[in-house]
C-alpha cells in the first residue's frame, strides 16, 4: 500500500478501503518472539548434537549462543572470518556483511573468549575450506535440529527458532555479568534502550523454556558425556 501511494500518486487516494482491511487484519495477528534457551538447555542441545556425530552444528549452536549472533551471521559464517589467537583461547569473528555493517559502512566484530568453545571450534573449522560456511545446511534444516533436540529435552514450544540462541545467549550473558552496556556491546545494539528491552524481555520469558524433570537428567547426561544421549528420543 505505500508502496502504491508512492509510486502511483493518481492511485493515493483510493487506497482508504485497503488501508482499513490491513488495520482490522493486524489486529487479529499475535507476534511472539522467539523463546529464550538458557545456558544449561543449550549445552544440553550441543551434546546430543554431538552423540549424533555432528560437532559443527554442536559448535554453531554454541557460537551462536556466546557470541549473540544474528541468524544469518551464523549461518553464512565462514573460516576466513575467524582469527584464532591467545593459543586458540581466544577468537575474533569478522561480521563484514551483518545488519551493522551495512548500517555504519564498517565490518563488526564479535570476541568470544570461552577457552573450551574456541578450541572446539578451531578443531571443526581444521576440515573445512575457506569458503565452506560452519553450519553447512540450510536455516531450514538447521533450525528442524535444533527442534528436535530441543524436543529431546522435553521443550515442544513453537517458538523455539534459530533466534533464540541469540535471545538466550544475551540473556544468559547479563545474568552472569550484570553489566548492560557489555551485553549491548556483544550483541551490537546501537540503543541501550534497545538492548535492555531485548533482554528483559527474554529474561521473563526463560521460564517457559524450563526443562521438565526427565529433560533435566537427558540435558545433564548429554553435557557430561554426549555418548549417553545417543539412544534419546524425543519425549
Amino acid at each position: 500500500l505505500f508502496g502504491i501511494r508512492r509510486f502511483l500518486p493518481r492511485w493515493r487516494n483510493h487506497t482508504h478501503a485497503a488501508t482499513q482491511y490491513f488495520r482490522n487484519w493486524r489486529r487479529t495477528l499475535s507476534f511472539r518472539q522467539a523463546l529464550p534457551l538458557p545456558a544449561d538447555v543449550i549445552r544440553g542441545i550441543a551434546g546430543i548434537a554431538l552423540a549424533e556425530k555432528r560437532p559443527r552444528v554442536a559448535v554453531a549452536f554454541l557460537v551462536g549462543f556466546v557470541g549473540l549472533l544474528r541468524t544469518t551471521e551464523l549461518l553464512t559464517l565462514r573460516p576466513s572470518q575467524l582469527v584464532f589467537i591467545r593459543d586458540n583461547t581466544s577468537v575474533v569473528i569478522s561480521l563484514p556483511d551483518s545488519k551493522g555493517a551495512k548500517r555504519k559502512n564498517c565490518a563488526e566484530q564479535v570476541i568470544i573468549t570461552d577457552p573450551r568453545i574456541v578450541k572446539a571450534l578451531a578443531h571443526v573449522v581444521r576440515s573445512l575450506g575457506p569458503a565452506d560456511s560452519l553450519v553447512g545446511m540450510s536455516a531450514k534444516d538447521f533450525g528442524g535440529l535444533l527442534k528436535k533436540y530441543g524436543r529431546v529435552l522435553g521443550i515442544h514450544d513453537e517458538s523455539l527458532t534459530l533466534y533464540s540462541l541469540r535471545r538466550g545467549g544475551a540473556s544468559w550473558h547479563f545474568t552472569t555479568y550484570m553489566n548492560l552496556d557489555a551485553t549491548r556491546m556483544l550483541g551490537r545494539w546501537q540503543q541501550e534502550r534497545t538492548a535492555r528491552l531485548y533482554i528483559d524481555g527474554a529474561v521473563a520469558e526463560l521460564v517457559n523454556a524450563q526443562l521438565t524433570q526427565k529433560g533435566v537428567i537427558r540435558a545433564a547426561a548429554a553435557r557430561s558425556d554426549p555418548r549417553q544421549s545417543s539412544g534419546f528420543r524425543p519425549v
